[in-house]
């Protein structure tokens, strides 16, 4: 039985909280002690720059399902070079234009309306690099959109994949406490998160072997390093645990920390990996299924 669409309901969700969507608030109004600002540059900015400072430096970039800006901001924060930000919703697209402008970065951000499985406006091999974060769990059809972004990247460049994985300490808190993403922006109740079909439904989390079902069916690549995040700034994935011990300050950020270091030493993935795919020219070769945050040979 094939899954009822989501594009709808994801789009009508991402319009209803596009002002306030993710941890780098459009208005500028984060405040730096939160816990927010502190789990967006452990688990976003500081990731972030190290791709760009070895990957996407001074690059043409898309970035796919491009949201709000916040990670085109931070991208060209670090030195990302020209980014084209793509993303389905026309609200979403004013609040990055919103954010771009109070940065003043009209000039290296540019936007664009399309839906990520169709991008025949944009010709193949024309990007340095791409990213996909916070996008890849609300998608009908990631095998197709995967392959639509490579398409669009040259050989040797890198495309960022954010991957929340099932089976994680976030994807377990989502479960239990987290909210739907078909209810983002309405009055919820307690009941509403009981809704545990519904909420996996609308925000999927992936084993290592579905993406590389889906990744099978992409253009030639070839998987260059897989990358753990922690408390990331998925929606509803720290559930009220996680973030009732971050607003705690310093000790509660080193409880935190002791978590996420026992997830590793078990081999859990603590929320989800940065998958760096680097389009190939050569024969396709499936993911070499190295462990989490180690490299393929060059």
């Amino acid at each position: 039985m094939t899954p009822q669409p989501i594009a709808d309901d994801i789009r009508n969700a991402h319009d209803r909280v596009a002002d306030t969507y993710g941890l780098a608030h459009v208005d500028g109004s984060l405040d730096k002690n939160s816990y927010d600002a502190w789990n967006l540059h452990r688990n976003v900015i500081v990731p972030l720059t190290e791709i760009v400072r070895s990957r996407f430096r001074n690059s043409f970039i898309i970035d796919a399902g491009c949201g709000n800006g916040q990670i085109a901001e931070i991208l060209q924060s670090v030195g990302g070079g020209i980014i084209i930000g793509v993303d389905f919703s026309e609200e979403m697209l004013h609040h990055a234009s919103l954010r771009i402008q109070r940065a003043g970065l009209t000039s290296q951000v540019h936007l664009l309306q399309a839906e990520l499985d169709r991008l025949d406006m944009i010709r193949s091999s024309v990007f340095d690099g791409g990213i996909m974060f916070g996008v890849l769990e609300h998608l009908d059809n990631p095998s197709r959109v995967i392959a639509n972004i490579l398409r669009t990247i040259k050989p040797g460049g890198t495309f960022v994949l954010g991957v929340p994985r099932k089976g994680s300490l976030s994807y377990l808190t989502y479960v239990l406490f987290g909210e739907s993403p078909r209810r983002w922006g309405t009055r919820t109740s307690w009941w509403d998160r009981l809704r545990f079909r519904e909420k996996l439904h609308y925000y999927r989390f992936f084993s290592v072997r579905a993406i590389r079902e889906i990744l099978s069916e992409s253009p030639k690549h070839r998987l260059v390093k897989r990358i753990p995040f922690a408390h990331a700034h998925m929606d509803g994935t720290p559930g009220f645990f996680l973030r009732w011990l971050g607003r705690k300050g310093p000790r509660g950020r080193r409880i935190l920390d002791a978590i996420e270091s026992v997830c590793r030493c078990l081999h859990c993935i603590p929320a989800g990996e940065y998958w760096l795919l680097e389009r190939a020219s050569d024969v396709y070769s499936p993911d070499p299924g190295k462990s989490p945050g180690s490299s393929s040979s060059s």
